[in-house]
Formats: structure tokens, C-alpha cells, sequence
């Protein structure tokens, strides 16, 4: 089994010092987060500043129906992100956000707050994700029976990676044990709950993908 990838995500609120942020924190996970949604406003200069660390970072604009903090209009919003593919960074876009304006990801992904789709459902959504996408990540908010849902789902998808939110930040460490390819991590200041601080997420992997 593979070790699973550990991203350290940021909330981005300001522009200011963040190469140097991105450098400083980058060594205490495998690929850093940026939650852009954070910011008041979207550009394309925010692109040509992080073109150094465009293999090194996970572009993320959140959507606030998926749990994004600022709201832009989606056409700016997808104008974004599909540039910052084409200029070859990495980015999480939703699965819808995938298939209505055409966007071709790193990692895409879905979010349930609520109600969560039945079993053949899922199986469904991470298929046409997978298709469009390297990586497939399905968050949601733990309730009873979905555990067996997620572990399910692992064993028929190999490019899936699956975060409880709100739950124990030990089940991201377990569900990394069945399968799940990425862990989110925080590096300071959480962007969700369910979140472990990087530096202890590592250790715990290190300690088990070292002794396998």
C-alpha cells in the first residue's frame, strides 16, 4: 500500500509574505494548500506570483455551497481555476464544477454537510470524477453506517481519498490504512474541522508506512 500524500492546508486572508509562508511550511507536509476563498478578491496576478510553487501547492477556491468562505460570481471563480490548470498548477475543484464549465483537476471533490448519497450514488459520482481528475476526495460529516459506505468505496476506487469532517482527526490516519490517498492536515489554523496539525499527522505516518 502506498503512502498517503499529507497536505497541510492555509487559509489565505492576505497576499502578504505568502512565498515566504508557502517555503516555511512546506517542509512539515507533502504538498501545502492554499484556500484562496479566503481572500476578498481573485486575480490573475495571484497566478503569476505563485508560479514558483505551481508542483508544490494545491490551488483551492472553494465554493460556498461546499463550505467556501467568500462567494464570488462563478464565472470569475471557474475562469480561475481553469486558468490556473492550464498554467500547469495543481487544483481541487468540485466534481460540479468539473463537469459544467469543462475543468480538468488535480484533485476533484465533494462535500456533504447533510444528507449523503446513497451507496450506488457515490459509486457513481467518484466514477465520472475519476474521469476528468488524478485524484477523487469525497468530505463529509460522519453519521451512523456511512463509515462502511467510505470503506466500500476504497476498495473499488484506488484514487480515492475520503476526510470526516467534524469527526476523530484519527479517522483521516485510518481511512489512509484502507486506501485513501491524501490526508488533510492543518499547519496552524485549521480550514475544517476534523483536521490534525501536520507535524503530528507525519510522525503517525512515518511511524506506520515505515515499518510496513
Amino acid at each position: 500500500m502506498r503512502r498517503p500524500i499529507v497536505v497541510g492546508s492555509i487559509p489565505v486572508r492576505s497576499l502578504d509574505a505568502l512565498q515566504k509562508k508557502i517555503s516555511d511550511k512546506a517542509r512539515h507536509c507533502d504538498l501545502v494548500e492554499l484556500r484562496l476563498d479566503y481572500l476578498p478578491l481573485l486575480s490573475s496576478k495571484i497566478i503569476e506570483m505563485l508560479n514558483p510553487f505551481a508542483d508544490k501547492c494545491i490551488l483551492t477556491v472553494r465554493s460556498v455551497d461546499e463550505g467556501g468562505i467568500n462567494q464570488f460570481p462563478e464565472d470569475i471563480r471557474v475562469a480561475f481555476l481553469s486558468e490556473a490548470a492550464e498554467k500547469g498548477f495543481l487544483i481541487d475543484a468540485e466534481l460540479s464544477a468539473c463537469m459544467l464549465a469543462g475543468i480538468r483537476p488535480f484533485i476533484a471533490s465533494m462535500h456533504f454537510f447533510r444528507e449523503i448519497p446513497d451507496e450506488p450514488m457515490l459509486s457513481d459520482l467518484a466514477r465520472k470524477a475519476g474521469e476528468s481528475a488524478k485524484h477523487v476526495k469525497i468530505a463529509y460529516v460522519p453519521f451512523p453506517g456511512v463509515r462502511s459506505r467510505m470503506v466500500n468505496l476504497l476498495e473499488e476506487f484506488t484514487n480515492l481519498s475520503v476526510m470526516e469532517m467534524g469527526g476523530n482527526p484519527e479517522s483521516r490516519i485510518a481511512f489512509s490504512l484502507l486506501g485513501s490517498e491524501l490526508i488533510y492536515c492543518h499547519l496552524g489554523d485549521p480550514t475544517a474541522s476534523g483536521q490534525m496539525d501536520c507535524p503530528r499527522a507525519v510522525k503517525m505516518v512515518d511511524c506506520l508506512w515505515n515499518n510496513k
